[in-house]
């Protein structure tokens, strides 16, 4: 029998549109309360929104703890964000995994369906989980704003000034 060697990969994948489908089908069984095209605020704080999840599954130390059976920590090793890890296995549905929740590109798909998924099947109780999540990924994307803007303004002239309080962003003399 021939191995090929990207099947977790297309297991992976079929998972993916097995559950894609049969949301699908549920939707099309919905009245149609749904709009066809959401508007654009909509679209905005979906995609704010799965960029945050996509980056709480993959990269956070808060969620570490659900990746541990599928990757190795980095020992120590610090990365951009969170810590290095690798996946656990070489080979395999447990690699794939690994691989998969390690991306933030590859858990945005994912987080895109739930994200998604949520606002047209529970959309009040979706916007409010989508505004929390979209609140928290507005901070994230701001927050290595804040020290430029005082280094702009005059309010710090010394670049390793700003970079010291690129985590005291709140607590600044009077």
């Amino acid at each position: 029998m021939y191995n090929f060697p990207y099947k977790w990969y297309a297991a992976t994948i079929a998972a993916f549109l097995s559950i894609f489908g049969v949301l699908a089908a549920r939707i099309q069984r919905q009245p149609r309360t749904l709009a066809q095209t959401p508007p654009g605020r909509e679209i905005f704080l979906l995609g704010v929104a799965t960029f945050r999840l996509s980056r709480l599954a993959s990269k956070d130390r808060v969620t570490s703890v659900l990746r541990l059976p599928f990757v190795y920590e980095g020992r120590g090793e610090e990365a951009l964000e969170g810590t290095r890890e690798e996946p656990k296995a070489d080979h395999g549905w447990r690699k794939d995994i690994g691989q998969l929740i390690t991306c933030p590109w590859c858990t945005s798909v994912w987080a895109a369906l739930f994200n998604t998924s949520i606002l047209v099947f529970f959309p009040r109780l979706g916007r409010y989980f989508l505004l929390i999540i979209a609140a928290s990924g507005m901070s994230e994307l701001l927050d290595p704003v804040f020290p430029l803007l005082n280094y702009l303004s005059g309010y710090t002239h010394d670049k390793q000034e700003i970079i010291e309080r690129g985590g005291q962003q709140g607590e600044h003399a009077a």
